[in-house]
Formats: C-alpha cells, structure tokens, sequence
C-alpha cells in the first residue's frame, strides 16, 4: 500500500486590537459628528438663536427698567405739581396718557419677555403649539398688515407641523360671509404649513374687499402630530385694528 505525504495550509492571522480600537473611535466621531451637524442644521431650518433670544431678553429687561424709572420720574413730577397746586387740566391730562401708554409698554414688553423665557427654560409642561401673537395695522394705503407667531410649549425638542387656516369673518351688506386670507393677500398661500421647533412668525398685507365689513381674525392650527390638540380661535377685528396686539399664549 503506497503512502502519500498529507499536505496542509497554514493561516497565518495577525491580531491587531489597536486598529480595531482605532476604527470603533473613528466611527463614534463620525457618528457624534453627524449628530451634531443635524442638531444645528434643525435649529437654523427653524430660524431660531440662542443667543439672539439671550440678547433679545437682555434688551427686554433694559428696556422694562427704563420704562419702571420713567414711570417713577413721572410720578414724582405728578406729586410735585399737585403738592405745589400749580397743575391744572391740560399738564394733569398729559401726564396721565403719558403715565398710561408707559405702562402699557411695560406690558407688552413683559410679555415679549416671558414668550422668550418659554422658549429657553420650557419647563415640564405639555407639549402643545399655541397662538402666541396676533397683530394687525392699518397702512395709510388702506391696506392691513397683520402678523401672527406661533410657539411650541412644553417639550421642544422636537419639531411641530401642520397646517395654518386664517380666515377673516364677517357681512357683505347684511350677509355672513367668510373670506380666506389667501383670497385677500398676495403674501398667503392657498395652503400654510408651519414646521418649527421654538416658534415661527407669518405676515403679510390683505386688502378688504369693498362693501364688507371685516368682524373677526379665525386663526386655525392644525398640527400633523396626533399628540398636539389643534386650536381654533377667532379675535375681534375692531380690538386689533385698534392696536391692541394680543398675546394670547402666556
């Protein structure tokens, strides 16, 4: 019986954990990397700045003590006057408008104030998109300029969509008649979507048609996530076409 010489194949491995340490380091950089550049990506699609809203609150509170200092210097000028019985109709009369429109501005710039403050610390409230602000003037052209800004309370860490219906209601001569902001402004699309993470402003001009007599703003929200209640609210037109911004989601 022949015999025949077994041939074998050695396999030679050569163990590197040093490169397999190195790639696993590549590939979590990688990954944080792309993270990251996502996490700016979302907040500047958003169009929101941190330290723009951080430098915006730093005016607010500036501006709130200027007004607090004026109110006081106003005050003491009232006291003086009547101390002294010199102040008659028109000097009582002046400084009590004056009085009255510092102090709504110190309002209404409390409220900017807290809206940027929900914005930075939302705290543990629900998450929900509210009508934060609704704003309407009238140009000497006739014409509107409205402004309304929505918000996300709550949780922010995640993006709000949906869809925005504004409408303005009210009669053509003794008719209800409800009109699409579309309709009426060159600045709207037939359909709004909103997306933001902290908060998104619309605005634009609208011309009233002739012979109707606007009653109400509808502003409806319509966000695409079932977790978020949609709004459906309306604000009187005489009351913003007057100057008396509302701001609705403190």
């Amino acid at each position: 019986m022949g015999t025949h010489a077994l041939k074998t194949r050695k396999i030679i491995t050569v163990q590197r954990p040093g490169l397999w340490f190195l790639s696993a380091l590549g590939l979590l950089f990688l990954v944080t990397l792309g993270v990251w550049v996502s996490y700016e990506y979302g907040r500047n699609v958003a169009g929101f700045d941190r330290v723009e809203a951080s430098q915006a609150m730093d005016e607010l509170y500036q501006k709130i003590q200027q007004l607090r200092s004026k109110n006081a210097e106003i005050l003491q000028q009232n006291a003086m006057l009547k101390r002294n019985r010199k102040i008659d109709d028109d000097a009582g009369s002046h400084l009590q408008v004056t009085f009255s429109d510092a102090q709504i501005e110190v309002q209404e710039l409390k409220k900017e104030l807290e809206f940027y403050k929900s914005i930075i610390s939302p705290g543990k409230l629900k998450r929900s998109v509210v009508i934060q602000a609704v704003q309407l003037q009238k140009l000497e052209d006739g014409r509107f300029k409205y402004k309304i800004t929505l918000s996300q309370k709550g949780r922010n860490d995640n993006y709000a969509s949906g869809v925005l219906d504004i409408n303005v209601i009210g009669k053509q001569g003794e008719q209800p008649l409800t009109v699409k902001l579309h309709e009426i402004s060159k600045d709207a699309n037939k359909i709004t979507k909103f997306g933001f993470k902290y908060f998104q402003t619309f605005e634009g001009t609208m011309s009233i048609p002739d012979q109707f007599w606007p009653e109400y703003i509808q502003v409806k929200v319509k966000p695409k996530s079932n977790q978020i209640k949609a709004v459906d609210e309306q604000y009187a037109w005489s009351d913003l076409a007057a100057g008396g911004a509302q701001y609705v989601g403190q």
